[in-house]
């Protein structure tokens, strides 16, 4: 996977009028009715001619996201505390204005809560193939880390890497979980979302990794998964590739070769 470079933008703060800036648009907004579980919702009419970016900044530490669609669903995974939400919009080039700031206070009764929800880069409901299909592998197992093999085998055993794709991608690249689940292919972003979503769907928290490891070329994806009590390592992507080399693999990974930029 290549990397994905960083956003870096030159953010120009004006000091006009926010209603005259969204004369011509609805008005964007900051739902912070999920944050109890970790999570935060973003309005903002989406125009194909108006990149509009967000920031969630906890403690200095920055999280920047596209937004896709109108109504975006983002984590907040950096801890019980207030974050600062920034919807940003694109004057020219690199130069952005600020149009909507607020700041939403985090106190989650379980700290692992924000790793169960559907979010923008691990997008799920009870009704996609996908989910209905982790039911029904995880029914009758008694154990977190029996449905999270379960999950994992099944990835592995069906689902290969996408080579073409990579050609293609852009850093504004979401993965679809529900096409994914589909078309058996995708890269390694793709697989670690899917993962993510199966495993969050029965119950189990799951995170989605972005950093590098010396199992994969470049910028990579994968995934902790918590069993027994402590989250552990797993790259259903590398998995997969030897799988159809007919190669040898173990499920849980080597933390120590795996390093996080990136949580979801």
């Amino acid at each position: 996977m290549k990397k994905f470079s960083a956003f870096i933008i030159a953010l120009m703060l004006l000091t006009s009028n926010v209603s005259a800036a969204l004369a011509d648009t609805a008005e964007p907004r900051i739902i912070a009715d999920g944050a109890a579980a970790g999570i935060v919702t973003v309005t903002y009419p989406v125009q194909e001619d108006i990149r509009i970016k967000v920031l969630v900044e906890k403690d200095g530490v920055k999280y920047y996201y596209n937004m896709i669609d109108s109504d975006e669903t983002l984590p907040l995974q950096m801890g019980d505390g207030d974050y600062k939400i920034t919807i940003y919009e694109n004057i020219t080039g690199s130069r952005y204005r600020a149009v909507l700031s607020d700041t939403v206070s985090v106190d989650l009764a379980e700290d692992k809560d924000v790793y169960l929800q559907s979010v923008q880069s691990i997008e799920w409901n009870d009704s996609m193939k996908a989910i209905l299909k982790a039911q029904a592998l995880t029914r009758g197992l008694k154990t977190d880390a029996e449905k999270v093999s379960a999950i994992h085998q099944y990835i592995v055993d069906n689902y290969s890497y996408d080579f073409a794709k990579i050609s293609t991608m852009t850093s504004a690249y979401l993965p679809d979980v529900e096409r994914n689940f589909a078309s058996r292919k995708g890269i390694c972003y793709d697989f670690a979302s899917l993962f993510a979503a199966m495993t969050r769907s029965v119950g189990i928290p799951a995170k989605l990794i972005k950093g590098y490891t010396p199992n994969a070329k470049g910028y990579h994806a994968w995934n902790e998964v918590y069993i027994n009590d402590q989250w552990v390592t797993l790259d259903a992507t590398y998995d997969a590739q030897m799988d159809d080399l007919g190669g040898k693999y173990t499920m849980i990974k080597d933390s120590d070769l795996y390093d996080k930029v990136y949580e979801y």
